[in-house]
This record gives C-alpha cells, structure tokens and sequence, in this order.
C-alpha cells in the first residue's frame, strides 16, 4: 500500500495544472510554480516509500520513471531561473527517464495481460530496460561531461535505444500474433 493523501493529491493536481501553461507566466511565477510541483512531487515519491519500491524490478521501474518526472520539473524550474543552461536537459530527463522507463514497462505488462499472461518480467524485459536506463545516463550526462563527444554520445544513446527496443519486439512479437493462452477470444 503507498500513501495517500488527499491534500497532497489535490495540491500535485493543481501545481501540475498550474504548469502545463508555465509558458504563458512571467519566468519568476513560471519557475516557481515548477518548483512547487517538483517538490510536491517529490514528497510523495519519498512517502511512498521508494526503498521498499526498488526491491521488485517492475515497481522500480515505475519508482524511476516516477523520479524523471519530478527531475523534469525541477530542472525545468532551474533552467527558467538560469540557474541551469545545459540547453534541453529538462526535457530529455522527462523524455528518456520519465516516458523511457515508464512506456516500456507498460508495454510489457500489457502485452502480457491482453494475451492471457501473467505479467512478469524475464531476463530479456529486464535487460531492455536497464539498457533503456544506461542510454538515458549516456545521452544525459556524458555529453556534460565530456561536451565535445556531444555527437557520439547522442550516436552510442540512439544505438542503445534502438538496441532495446529490437530485444523487446524479438521477446514479445511471438506471443503477440498468437492466440491467448487462456483461450479467451479477447
């Protein structure tokens, strides 16, 4: 069970809300609506318990997912207060680590359950996503490292990409074309 609170929840709702038109704010109210959402955010990652959500492979995938999101917002809040200008960060730590865990994951456990499968993560799922999480590394913090690499880094985080997505289609196109197993119709 994570916590819940309903105070919380209403307040994420609203920041979230507040900043899916930041855009159209002065950059002080923009930037600090982002860091209120960040934070809220992050208070409820913290609640709910993340030391116990990284234990099981598919809950943490969720867990780090969950962590891009609220390092989107917070990054997004620092580069609006030009406190970051490492050009697109914020959006690719939402893009590869928020909907690059998340999506796949999802995928996985769909894929399954709509073919009468009990959602599970085998070594090849798992492998795809962790090599999904090492080309978000890659394409996020080495070209701040190493700048002038910037092009091959962007090459070698495309390639790992590619590379888990083509271990994904290969374990899950099988069972995909085939009748449920459970011999329901859908």
């Amino acid at each position: 069970d994570v916590y819940r609170s309903r105070l919380l929840d209403f307040s994420i709702n609203g920041a979230v809300l507040a900043a899916a038109f930041h855009s159209f704010y002065p950059p002080f109210i923009a930037g600090s609506i982002l860091l209120f959402a960040g934070l809220l955010l992050l208070v409820r990652w913290i609640s709910w318990r993340p030391d116990l959500g990284f234990k099981k492979f598919g809950n943490a995938t969720m867990y780090a997912g969950y962590l891009g999101l609220v390092l989107h917002f917070l990054f997004s809040s620092l580069q609006i207060f030009e406190f970051w200008s490492f050009g697109t960060v914020a959006l690719h730590v939402f893009t590869l680590l928020c909907l690059g865990l998340v999506v796949p994951s999802m995928l996985i456990r769909i894929s399954q359950g709509h073919t009468g499968r009990q959602p599970r993560f085998p070594v090849s799922a798992k492998t795809a996503l962790s090599v999904i999480f090492v080309s978000a590394l890659v394409r996020l913090l080495m070209p701040l490292i190493l700048p002038a690499q910037y092009s091959e880094w962007v090459l070698a985080a495309s390639l790992l990409w590619s590379a888990a997505f083509l271990i994904l289609a290969v374990w899950l196109f099988p069972f995909l074309f085939r009748a449920r197993i459970d011999g329901k119709e859908h």
